[in-house]
């Protein structure tokens, strides 16, 4: 998973730091919906289930926990165990500037 290319991508972005400055946020909500952005953009959103207990080191119940303060800041929907994230940020296909394309 490429979350340096994806992190500067979403530091930079006006709309998506609007929607980080809510306070029911914590850095893990944060560092959760970098890695679901990251995921999106390799196109493994749908991995989401598999990958967040690992990343967190926690069941998945605690990842609910996350992914239900996520939902109510308004940053991703679920539905029938799918995940939309709400807001599409622009990436840029090949950057390699992270050096994991090469």
């Amino acid at each position: 998973m490429c979350m340096d290319a994806i992190s500067h991508m979403l530091m930079n972005d006006e709309t998506i730091q609007n929607k980080l400055a809510n306070p029911i946020l914590d850095l893990i909500h944060k560092q959760v919906l970098m890695a679901l952005y990251s995921m999106d953009a390799e196109n493994r959103l749908h991995e989401y289930r598999q990958m967040l207990p690992v990343y967190l080191s926690t069941d998945w119940l605690n990842c609910e926990r996350i992914l239900d303060v996520l939902e109510e800041a308004g940053l991703l929907t679920r539905t029938s165990g799918k995940i939309d994230l709400t807001y599409r940020i622009l990436t840029e296909t090949g950057d390699s500037s992270c050096g994991c394309h090469g």
